[in-house]
């Protein structure tokens, strides 16, 4: 005698018993998935409650964090992104590295750069090293706040680690410099980015040109200029 699932009568047609048992099957897993009591409520109920769980910020583990972290990305959201990070965390989820890439670049974007640093600091607890996006960002945010040596510190770390693969990680720093008056060290910076994309690289290509730096450079001749030029006024009078 064929075996058939308590509750459904075997005089029911063959697909009509199949289709019951699979949703009697799914909604075991889904009870068993989120310790709930087993109600009347057929597996359609279930099925919505379980996506509007979903859709209201769950988290189950580190994946899904990174994907909910993506979507935030996209949109442009740290309000967003600093939720589900904080929730995450108070679940006892430890998010990917990526996640709190994004979340640092979000940071940076928005100018929220005490929020930077938090985070940057809670990473380190859990991670060794940064990759090269991360890099950027953290020099981008140091440079922003006029911290370009602290930028240029960490620059030097990241090359003796491990390979330099582009010269326009020097550029925010040198636009900084250039910008606080530190025209000496900017052009310093500027000659060494020179020298690593011809002797390091031997590709010229690798100098893509920065309007901006370009125009930090060229507003620091100008004020070096009418400097001299006023010296030498006080001299002549």
């Amino acid at each position: 005698m064929a075996n058939i699932t308590p509750g459904f009568s075997n005089k029911m047609p063959l697909i009509t018993r199949m289709s019951c048992n699979f949703q009697q099957y799914l909604k075991q897993q889904l009870c068993r998935s989120f310790d709930f009591i087993p109600r009347t409520s057929d597996v359609i109920r279930n099925i919505s409650r379980f996506k509007s769980t979903r859709n209201h910020g769950f988290l189950c583990s580190a994946q899904s964090v990174n994907s909910q972290m993506v979507i935030w990305n996209k949109k442009q959201d740290l309000t967003q992104a600093l939720r589900t990070m904080n929730e995450a965390l108070a679940q006892g989820i430890l998010p990917a590295s990526k996640s709190f890439d994004i979340l640092l670049y979000l940071c940076n974007m928005q100018g929220k750069h005490e929020e930077l640093d938090k985070w940057y600091t809670e990473r380190q607890k859990r991670y060794k090293g940064v990759g090269w996006g991360t890099t950027m960002t953290l020099i981008r945010s140091f440079c922003c706040r006029g911290r370009w040596k602290a930028a240029l510190e960490l620059l030097k770390r990241q090359i003796k680690e491990r390979k330099l693969y582009h010269t326009r990680f020097y550029d925010p720093i040198i636009q900084a410099a250039a910008d606080t008056g530190h025209t000496d060290e900017a052009f310093r910076l500027f000659e060494e980015k020179i020298k690593l994309s011809q002797s390091v690289f031997n590709k010229e290509s690798l100098l893509v040109p920065n309007p901006e730096m370009l125009a930090a450079l060229l507003r620091c001749c100008y004020r070096e200029s009418s400097k001299n030029h006023n010296q030498t006024n006080k001299l002549v009078i």
